[in-house]
C-alpha cells in the first residue's frame, strides 16, 4: 500500500491523494478478511461468525505472516443498526490492540454514517463499482449520512474503466483521501474476469499525476 506521510496529514487536501492496493500487491503485508469465500486471501464471513471467532481469526493469519500490517475487512456488514456498527467496531479495536494498521472496511454499497462514528475502521470504503460515484453521494449529507466526518477516514474503489477521467478523479478527491482506479474489468459470471483487484491499474501513474499537488488542475494529466 502507498499512501501520504499519514492517513490524517493528507485531510487538508494539500498531499496526493492515497493510492490503495490491496494485499496481493505486497505479499504478506495483508490480511483480507471476506464474508464470501474466493480462491485467494482469508475467507471468513465476519457477519455471521462471532467476534470471538473473527479475533481467532486475525491471531491465525499474524502467526502465519508475522510481517502483516494492514487489515480489510472485505463485504463488511452494513446494515443501520447500533448492534452491526458495534460488531465492526468490536473487531476494529482488536485489529488495532494487535498492532494492525491501517484497519479497512469495505461494505461494497453505501455506508451508514452510525460506522464512522463507532469508528469501524481508520478507512471505510463509500463507493466500489464499475463507474464514478455521482457527487452528490461522495458528499454524504443526507440523513444518516457521513457528511460529518473527514476525507481521510473515506476511500473510494473504482473497477472495468478502459479510460481514467482526469476531472471525476479530481472531484473524488474532494471527498476521499484513498482512491484506486484501474481498467481491470469485473464481469459476474465470467472466470476470467471475476477479480478486478488482481493486477496493478494501467491508470495508476495517470492517477497518482492528477492527484500529485504539483498538477494545478485535472487538464494536467491529460
Amino acid at each position: 500500500m502507498t499512501s501520504s506521510d499519514s492517513v490524517k496529514g493528507a485531510s487538508d487536501g494539500s498531499l496526493v491523494g492515497s493510492i490503495v492496493m490491496w494485499c496481493h500487491f505486497r505479499p504478506g503485508s495483508w490480511m483480507c478478511l471476506r464474508r464470501k469465500p474466493r480462491s485467494s486471501g482469508a475467507a471468513l464471513d465476519s457477519s455471521a461468525h462471532s467476534a470471538a471467532d473473527v479475533r481467532a481469526d486475525i491471531d491465525r493469519w499474524l502467526k502465519l505472516y508475522p510481517r502483516i500490517q494492514g487489515v480489510l475487512f472485505d463485504e463488511m456488514v452494513y446494515e443501520d443498526t447500533e448492534a452491526a456498527a458495534e460488531h465492526q467496531a468490536a473487531l476494529n479495536r482488536y485489529a488495532r490492540e494487535v498492532g494492525c494498521w491501517p484497519t479497512v472496511a469495505n461494505p461494497g454499497c453505501d455506508t451508514p454514517g452510525r460506522y464512522f462514528a463507532a469508528d469501524g475502521a481508520d478507512v471505510i470504503v463509500v463507493h466500489e463499482g464499475n463507474d464514478w460515484p455521482a457527487e452528490s453521494q461522495l458528499k454524504g449529507d443526507y440523513f444518516g449520512g457521513y457528511a460529518d466526518y473527514p476525507p481521510f477516514t473515506r476511500a473510494v474503489l473504482v473497477h472495468s474503466l478502459a479510460k481514467l477521467d482526469p476531472e471525476r478523479l479530481a472531484m473524488v478527491r474532494k471527498y476521499a483521501r484513498w482512491v484506486y482506479v484501474t481498467d481491470d474489468p469485473y464481469r459476474p459470471g465470467d472466470a476470467k474476469a471475476d477479480n478486478p483487484w488482481d493486477r496493478l491499474s494501467a491508470h495508476l501513474e495517470k492517477t497518482c499525476a492528477v492527484l500529485s499537488p504539483q498538477s494545478a488542475s485535472p487538464d494536467r494529466a491529460k
